[in-house]
């Protein structure tokens, strides 16, 4: 009886179009660790206190499958400026776009995390007055072609600018990974979208008290606890592939990708630089670029160095000068400068 109350007072809530999240994955997207590899230091200031990134007005998919675009439009809420009344982005713009991005039909359940962000960096999210869903008309709604041209017009103007696939380092739990993620980029208010058991939710911060994950859904305050999901240590194993957007210049983020953890150097200059965590980090000296691993024996003077032109070079931007000291191969280092005498 229980269960048989349940699934009505899902039917009057949600309607037949419960969830529609879908897991996929793309060896072509980027993985975060070119601009931010998650550090004990972020972690640990993270988890001191209660930290929520922002909190924008919540969103609702009401009888639809449209979990996706909502999250992105609460997502996109955070770091877009919209004109309309409600000043809110269309979740269903993003469904739609979705849809016309992974080449799905619409008519088909679902979409999944990577295609909504893909739409926000392809197509953009227009206001939601543009293209504003309305219960029962699920399938004109997820019809990229319905879509008027004013509404394609103003999207253009909040595109995303980079997709990226949060990594998880070695030994990091994906709790601590998203944890640290969002805490670093908090000030550019980053918000991560993930979620489980075919539903999209968005992490906004994290909860002290509880130990947990602070998640937003996308049924307004009408699930969780008034619409907010917490997300334990456990649970957060279970969470799909998660991915966030950040307006980092296309053409910089490939960069970043093509000569992450290398060193480099502009033509006709010797200066060593190590492209690590999104900046360019000066290696003063040898010992330094071989306490990090950036030269290639070293005690021969080969270098594995990659040749940048100067206009590439000069848009990566620049970071902290490298230290000897604390370099992931130092204790090998010291041994080749005491066993070669190296001043």
């Amino acid at each position: 009886m229980k269960k048989l109350l349940k699934q009505i007072l899902d039917y009057l809530n949600y309607g037949k179009k419960k969830y529609g999240l879908t897991n996929a994955t793309d060896d072509r997207n980027f993985g975060s660790h070119t601009i931010y590899k998650p550090s004990k230091e972020d972690l640990v200031e993270a988890t001191k206190e209660t930290f929520v990134v922002f909190n924008p007005k919540k969103v609702d998919q009401l009888d639809n499958d449209f979990c996706i675009g909502e999250g992105g439009a609460y997502e996109a809420d955070a770091t877009e400026d919209f004109d309309g009344a409600s000043e809110q982005g269309s979740g269903a713009y993003v469904f739609a776009g979705a849809k016309k991005w992974s080449r799905a039909n619409y008519l088909s359940f679902g979409t999944s995390l990577l295609a909504g962000g893909m739409a926000r960096v392809k197509y953009g999210i227009c206001d939601r007055e543009l293209w504003n869903y309305k219960r029962g008309k699920r399938n004109y709604f997820a019809n990229w072609n319905n879509i008027p041209q004013e509404a394609h017009d103003n999207a253009a103007n909040h595109k995303a600018c980079v997709l990226y696939e949060l990594s998880i380092p070695w030994k990091w739990t994906k709790f601590n990974a998203i944890v640290s993620t969002l805490y670093h980029f908090r000030d550019e208010k980053v918000l991560i979208g993930t979620g489980n058991n075919i539903h999209r939710i968005t992490v906004i911060g994290y909860d002290k008290r509880r130990d947990s994950l602070i998640c937003v859904d996308t049924y307004g305050e009408r699930t969780y606890e008034k619409g907010i999901r917490y997300v334990g240590r456990d649970e957060a194993r279970t969470l799909f592939t998660s991915y966030f957007v950040i307006d980092l210049t296309r053409e910089l983020a490939e960069l970043l990708v093509a000569y992450d953890s290398k060193t480099i150097k502009i033509k006709d200059n010797n200066d060593c630089y190590l492209v690590k965590n999104g900046h360019k980090h000066l290696l003063p000296d040898e010992k330094i670029a071989w306490s990090h691993g950036c030269l290639l024996a070293p005690y021969n003077g080969d270098k594995l160095v990659e040749v940048m032109e100067e206009k590439e070079f000069d848009n990566i931007p620049t970071g902290d000068d490298m230290i000897f000291e604390g370099g992931k191969n130092e204790w090998i280092i010291r041994r080749i400068i005491e066993k070669y005498k190296i001043e």
